[in-house]
């Protein structure tokens, strides 16, 4: 899934270069700046990880089943990162451009890219800058979210749904946001193939 994201960053920013007939050096437009950062990527990111560190949201997932819960919590991420969209943008736009500034080739200009690896680098910049985006959302998240996980009725036998074999007690606790990004996928099945490897249940010896 990352590799999609970096491959349609590389592909947008290749057709601004093309759409201005001009070098990837003069096509650091803002407009090409968000694309290659996949917008608010970085902040659902981070969103992504208060929320699986909150051991209430991994209670109700097991109480209420991956699909119903997994797609509630996809929901209040686009709904709280829309809602942060435009400042996101502007301390986004403007931090990637004292990082890579215009000018620079178009290898360091896809370096912003999620999958690059000045990324996280430029995330964590943005939270010390501008701590009161990400401040509130723990409290968020046990006020809004959890509140209407609740609501969701409990799940009746299984309940990790399309990720039926993964461990959700081992020691790799990304199990819980990877789980979530499959089950809102059109094909989970074929999806979670990809990560079996790393979660699946080891029998016991």
């Amino acid at each position: 899934m990352r590799f999609v994201a970096f491959l349609c960053g590389v592909v947008a920013l290749s057709a601004a270069v093309s759409a201005n007939g001009k070098d990837a050096a003069d096509a650091w437009t803002d407009e090409a700046i968000w694309t290659t950062v996949t917008q608010t990527h970085g902040f659902k990111q981070k969103l992504r990880g208060i929320i699986f560190d909150n051991e209430e949201v991994r209670h109700q997932v097991r109480r209420a089943g991956v699909t119903p819960a997994c797609r509630m919590i996809a929901d209040f991420i686009d709904q709280r990162a829309n809602a942060v969209s435009s400042n996101y943008r502007v301390l986004i736009i403007a931090e990637a451009r004292a990082m890579v500034p215009e000018g620079k080739t178009f290898q360091e200009q896809i370096s912003i890219h999620p999958s690059g690896h000045r990324f996280n680098r430029l995330v964590e910049s943005i939270e010390r800058k501008a701590p009161e985006l990400f401040a509130e959302l723990p409290a968020i998240i046990g006020t809004d979210l959890i509140t209407e996980m609740a609501k969701l009725p409990s799940a009746e036998g299984e309940w990790r749904g399309p990720v039926a074999d993964w461990d959700f007690d081992g020691p790799n606790q990304s199990v819980w946001a990877t789980a979530c990004t499959i089950s809102n996928l059109r094909d989970p099945a074929n999806a979670k193939l990809a990560f079996d490897g790393f979660y699946r249940e080891r029998p016991p010896q």
